[in-house]
């Protein structure tokens, strides 16, 4: 049985569903880049925008994590003062 991580499933469906519907109600929005990959075995995932909204971008994440079960904790690594950057580790 194919098991599928979480956090791809949702980065995977905020990239081709929801920015891409949000483009369409708005043409000149900018929507955030939200990317993911994997160091030293853990989940390292990094929010860039013009929007100082990394607090809501963990929000999410954790909310994500607890929505399917996934029992790993997210953990903040870097922020920028502003709030329009951060990265994120997600841990066991």
């Amino acid at each position: 049985m194919l098991e599928l991580d979480p956090l791809g499933v949702a980065q995977l469906h905020v990239r081709e569903h929801i920015h891409q519907d949000v483009k369409v109600l708005y043409p000149d929005a900018v929507p955030p880049e939200v990317t993911a990959r994997t160091q030293d075995g853990e989940c390292v995932v990094e929010y860039r925008s013009h929007r100082p909204l990394a607090h809501i971008a963990c929000g999410l994440i954790r909310g994500c994590l607890e929505h399917f079960g996934d029992g790993r904790s997210i953990e903040w690594v870097d922020c920028s003062d502003s709030g329009d950057a951060a990265t994120f580790r997600i841990a066991a």
